[in-house]
């Protein structure tokens, strides 16, 4: 970020549920003092990987979104999952992007493209957007059957995001119920198709789980910057049959663990 963007970035303290308090944004917002660097751009993730999925709630949204206007701050959304969030909240793409100043939009996620992202917002960022990827070697030619896929992908994969959620939560509740408060899901934060498990450090480790989950094809990574969790994503090509049986094989590992 700082050698190629020159750049210094400026963490807030996030919530559980993926926001971040904003009398602790409008603090940390710096003007132009010339012994730090300013304020440029203020950048939020939905849904937030780190927190299990959790959709962004809309009026949150809307308050940082007023705060940058009041402080000439562009205001950047990492939409890589944001369908998931719309289809969970049951609200429109519209509604959500209307209150940033651009996104970038993963094709290649929960839709089920080969691969592609999407980055949106106005002419002018755009058209800085593609001179700023050729400057850093970026770019595609004949692209086009990748952009068949993603057309295809937003005009038919968008609505049935609610069966991964529906997975996603399948499984939590199961681990909940077999994991004696030693393996747990905060079943509040499944909210999309992610579902992050706690492991009790006195039973056992991450990679043991995943050790023996594999032995079941059940492929499964731990969260990055913790030792005890572990994240457990669902996409297009995990049919119900396949959750069932990833279910029934977490839930075995799990009370094989606890014995």
């Amino acid at each position: 970020m700082a050698q190629l963007g020159g750049v210094h970035p400026r963490t807030l303290t996030t919530r559980e549920d993926g926001t971040f308090c904003l009398k602790e944004f409008k603090l940390k917002i710096r003007g132009d003092d010339q012994h730090f660097p300013m304020t440029r751009l203020v950048a939020i993730e939905n849904s937030h990987n780190k927190c299990g999925g959790r959709a962004l709630p809309l009026p949150w949204i809307q308050e940082v979104s007023k705060i940058c206007r009041e402080n000439n701050l562009p205001l950047h959304c990492d939409g890589a999952r944001i369908f998931n969030s719309c289809v969970s909240q049951g609200v429109s793409l519209k509604s959500i992007l209307e209150h940033v100043d651009s996104a970038s939009i993963c094709l290649s996620k929960g839709l089920g493209c080969p691969v592609g992202s999407l980055i949106v917002g106005s002419k002018t960022l755009i058209d800085r957007a593609v001179r700023l990827r050729k400057v850093l070697g970026g770019g595609m030619r004949q692209a086009g059957i990748l952009a068949a896929a993603g057309i295809y992908a937003l005009d038919n994969m968008v609505e049935r995001l609610a069966e991964d959620h529906d997975h996603a939560k399948q499984l939590a509740r199961a681990i909940n119920e077999a994991g004696q408060n030693r393996f747990v899901v905060k079943m509040e934060s499944v909210e999309t198709n992610i579902a992050i498990m706690w492991v009790d450090p006195t039973i056992t480790t991450p990679k043991q789980v995943m050790d023996e989950l594999e032995k079941g094809d059940v492929h499964v990574r731990t969260v990055q910057f913790t030792p005890v969790q572990i994240r457990f994503t669902f996409h297009c090509d995990i049919t119900s049959d396949q959750c069932c049986i990833a279910v029934a094989k977490v839930t075995s590992v799990i009370k094989q663990l606890l014995n």
